[in-house]
């Protein structure tokens, strides 16, 4: 009777011993060692929901590096690298084998972006809709009509790369008369497409003389879309260099003709308008 209780109490101060040092673990450490799969470290009770802040973090490594998880009072999910004790002092990663992926998923198991080390040069990315205009000095990548886009901190979507969709617009002014300074029009082209139409060329003719002149947006308000006005003449005279944010159209907008000296030189009696560009 005496040998049993011996027993039962070194297997009774053996097993507490145990239990303490797997709480010791749950609550401070938890070595990937020792729990070899994390079902089974979770069926250990791991306190991973009471992780709240940095002193009851859950951290995973040895005691001097490791990685530290826990809720920000937001409630964000934070994750701290530590090297030598001192937060922050690593370069340490994440490193997905082949055959596992990495995935953003919200609440509702809705998931928007996926990587695979399978293919390690290549994002996938859900289609939906243009998100949000980012904060200052920020962009968004996004993927929307099956074409990948960046919308800046102005909120300007751009298409990224992809075969351009060009566009060109052709208009002649002749009056059946000599051009005067008042043949300006307040609308040559209004646009009511879906895409941006952005401006990469304007380039003028005369039939003979020349004119000056400059296209003008309207979005409210009319604004010369080249920085410097254009002097078209017999062989063309092209304009590349414009007004910022003056070149795009959009749904709603229109381009009208401000005829600045009608006359520059010579009699003009007609004046050709090439406008190319792209759509996007």
């Amino acid at each position: 009777m005496m040998i049993l209780k011996t027993l039962f109490g070194v297997f009774g101060l053996l097993l507490w011993v145990a239990i303490a040092d797997a709480q010791l673990i749950r609550k401070d450490q938890i070595d990937p060692a020792a729990f070899p799969s994390l079902s089974e470290m979770c069926a250990e009770n791991c306190e991973i929901f009471s992780a709240d802040s940095p002193s009851t973090a859950l951290e995973v490594g040895d005691s001097v590096d490791f990685i530290r998880f826990y809720r920000s009072a937001s409630g964000k999910l934070v994750m701290r690298c530590v090297i030598g004790g001192v937060e922050g002092a690593c370069d340490e990663g994440f490193e997905i084998k082949a055959g596992f992926f990495f995935q953003l998923c919200d609440e509702f198991g809705v998931c928007g972006f996926k990587w695979k080390p399978e293919e390690p040069n290549a994002f996938d990315l859900s289609c939906g809709s243009a998100p949000a205009t980012p904060a200052s000095n920020r962009l968004k990548i996004f993927c929307e009509s099956d074409l990948p886009k960046v919308k800046n901190d102005a909120g300007t979507v751009t298409t990224i790369g992809g075969a351009a969709d060009p566009f060109d617009f052709h208009y002649t002014l002749r009056t059946g008369a000599a051009l005067a300074n008042g043949d300006d029009r307040t609308r040559i082209f209004s646009y009511e497409g879906t895409q941006t139409l952005v401006i990469v060329q304007i380039k003028a003719w005369t039939d003979t003389g020349s004119t000056t002149f400059n296209i003008q947006k309207n979005d409210g308000s009319a604004v010369d879309i080249c920085t410097s006005d254009i002097t078209a003449t017999t062989s063309g005279v092209a304009c590349t260099t414009f007004t910022s944010g003056e070149n795009t159209l959009v749904a709603g907008q229109s381009w009208g003709l401000d005829v600045v000296t009608a006359a520059s030189s010579g009699s003009p009696l007609a004046l050709h308008i090439a406008i190319s560009g792209y759509r996007q």
